[in-house]
């Protein structure tokens, strides 16, 4: 099978919560790049992804995360930074910090600090354009 964790950031269920949609389709030749820029605007989404709690020390993430947690834990997706020196035992901080920028939480996670994690509340309706406004005849 596919075992491949980024899917659930290219095949989206087209709702709210979800990542966004590319404007371009999924081509063979390029598919890594694109995978990696899906995860990368994903998990860097603070509305639907990841957002850092700095107070609190909190990760609030996507139900995603909790849902297809198995899919996360599989494997370690090489993006050229070592994950062997992440000290977290949390699978699934370990693939979030390969594609979140906060720096703060890189460095939470890198040094195994005690990070909580949240859910995000997810929002199952459709990710469409607003609607236009009817016009008066």
């Amino acid at each position: 099978l596919f075992d491949e964790p980024r899917i659930h950031f290219a095949i989206v269920c087209a709702s709210r919560s979800c990542a966004n949609l590319r404007d371009e389709a999924y081509q063979a030749n390029i598919l890594e790049k694109q995978l990696h820029e899906q995860a990368v605007r994903f998990i860097n989404d603070p509305s639907n992804g990841v957002r850092w709690d700095r107070d609190n020390h909190r990760l609030h993430i996507s139900k995603i995360f909790k849902w297809f947690k198995k899919d996360f834990e599989k494997k370690d997706i090489s993006t050229g930074s070592s994950t062997r020196s992440i000290k977290s035992s949390q699978p699934v901080l370990r693939f979030i910090r390969q594609y979140i920028r906060n720096k703060e939480a890189i460095d939470w996670i890198d040094r195994g600090r005690d990070i909580r994690v949240s859910y995000l509340p997810y929002d199952w309706h459709l990710n469409d354009k607003a609607e236009k406004p009817r016009m008066d005849n």
